[in-house]
């Protein structure tokens, strides 16, 4: 009887551990899910608020300047030879400042960029080191000519002056962050609106500032919104392009992502630097300090030519008629003028034609593409490189009267690429797997563990069981013995034989 009821116990505590990991396997997921998204969402009070508004990961910036070995010929039309030198490494520090939160679910903020050289990631000191490229601001001051009146053009010359050089050498420091250019200054003096600063640098000015005010969604409504960016400047679309689509601000700043990314999802950023909005799809599978990763690039097709990829051709400003070959995108409208055209670096996956223009790039993808290293469960970016390199577009100009770029050959001129990146700390990746791996297994293996623990328990005590109940009826039946007498059998000393068989 103890024997029966200890049996019947452990069957009863197997269904109900059977119950328990059948409800944890259902429910788990979806309470690990809840609480993933309660801590990544744009809240005050969440881990997720915290690592958007002060990412841990350091950020570099590397700065990689082209040098013009021969603008000599370049001016009488031969082709730009250029040589890398680089990289000019500065530590970046970027958090979300002048945070305010509104009542539709959205946030608003600015992020104040400062940048601190570090020596001892680069090959050299940008202060002192100097190189040979093209004279942008003489460039951009020509290339507006051609919009303007004889009259005007006339008068810009003559304020110019006749001793301007097509090509130029300047420190690193210098082409980088900004110096006070002669052809700006005498423009700034005689029509102000004209040019808005006669100071010249592709960062010049975004030390110790912010492109502008963003306002994202939190989340909290959506999960899937997290940090989509609602408007920038104010501004729901952008004004640079030629259709709806390519005016479109889509995605993210870059810097944080939605909870429990796919590899079948689609991640939008907008850039300020080019003035529109990238994509990034699947790539691989990857690994970071440990922590398993999606990794993300923009795909070979992003700027190539809308006869290649039609939806491009809103990125033909004015009109179709002005397209550019694959492989660039012309900014110019955003860089107040300046023939300037975005690439990847070294012209990754731009038309061949481009690449024949110069002597000197050597595009390899595993060094040259952009990607993004994504946690799928948090969305969390743990290894991030942006890159973009700045041409400028150098064609012949037949003004009739000055010779400067009449017999030069038509080339996009590599001045400058950028390696903008930043990788989790091993640190922060061990506190990631403590925080959210950890309680992930245990839940997961766990929850298997009591299921099939379970199962083990009510087998246990159902074989148990049945084999006591076929012993206790083999047991419980009676044996019938009879008396047979056989009549035939031989009498010894008088009497007879009997056997005794069961019946």
């Amino acid at each position: 009887m103890a024997q029966k009821v200890c049996f019947i116990t452990t069957g009863v505590i197997g269904t109900l551990l059977v119950i328990a990991g059948i409800s944890f396997v259902h429910y788990f997921p979806i309470i690990f899910e809840s609480i993933v998204k309660k801590q990544t969402v744009l809240a005050n009070n969440s881990t997720g608020f915290e690592e958007w508004a002060n990412p841990p990961a350091p950020i570099f910036l590397e700065f990689y300047v082209w040098n013009l070995e021969n603008p000599d010929g370049v001016v009488k039309g031969d082709k730009p030879n250029v040589t890398e030198r680089g990289p000019y490494v500065y530590r970046e520090e970027r958090p979300k400042v002048n945070v305010t939160e509104h009542g539709n679910g959205t946030v608003s903020y600015t992020s104040p960029q400062s940048f601190f050289i570090d020596l001892d990631l680069s090959v050299g000191d940008p202060m002192n080191d100097t190189f040979t490229t093209l004279n942008v601001p003489l460039l951009t001051v020509v290339n507006e000519l051609q919009f303007m009146s004889a009259a005007e053009r006339i008068a810009l010359y003559i304020l110019i002056g006749k001793h301007q050089d097509v090509c130029v050498t300047h420190t690193v420091h210098e082409y980088i962050w900004g110096y006070k250019d002669e052809v700006l200054t005498k423009i700034k003096e005689f029509k102000p609106d004209l040019v808005p600063t006669d100071v010249f640098g592709f960062f010049a000015g975004k030390n110790n500032s912010n492109d502008g005010v963003y306002t994202v969604y939190t989340g909290e409504t959506d999960s899937k919104l997290t940090n989509i960016i609602d408007n920038w400047k104010g501004m729901e679309s952008l004004p640079y392009w030629t259709t709806p689509q390519a005016n479109m601000i889509n995605g993210t700043d870059g810097t944080y992502n939605h909870p429990f990314i796919t590899k079948n999802d689609t991640v939008y950023v907008f850039s300020s630097d080019i003035c529109r909005s990238i994509y990034a799809l699947f790539l691989e599978e990857t690994n970071t300090r440990g922590v398993p990763t999606y990794r993300f690039a923009p795909p070979s097709y992003l700027f190539a030519n809308y006869t290649i990829y039609p939806p491009n051709i809103g990125f033909c400003t004015p009109d179709e008629a002005h397209c550019y070959p694959g492989g660039l995108l012309n900014v110019s409208l955003c860089q107040f003028g300046a023939p300037i055209f975005m690439s990847s670096p070294h012209f990754l996956y731009a038309d061949q034609s481009v690449m024949d223009m110069v002597i000197g790039v050597h595009p390899v993808e595993e060094l040259h593409r952009t990607f993004f290293d994504v946690e799928p469960y948090t969305g969390g970016p743990l290894n991030v490189s942006k890159k973009l390199q700045i041409n400028a577009h150098l064609k012949s100009y037949d003004f009739y009267w000055e010779d400067w770029y009449k017999h030069v050959s038509e080339a996009y001129v590599p001045l400058v690429w950028i390696n903008e990146h930043g990788a989790v700390t091993q640190e922060s990746a061990d506190d990631l797997k403590k925080q959210l791996y950890l309680p992930l297994k245990i839940g997961t293996y766990g929850t298997w563990s009591v299921l099939g623990f379970g199962c083990l328990l009510v087998v246990l005590s159902l074989t148990c069981i049945s084999v006591m109940v076929c012993k206790a009826k083999r047991s419980s039946r009676p044996l019938d013995y009879s008396v047979n007498i056989d009549a035939n059998a031989p009498l010894i000393n008088g009497s007879t034989r009997t056997e005794i068989v069961p019946s």
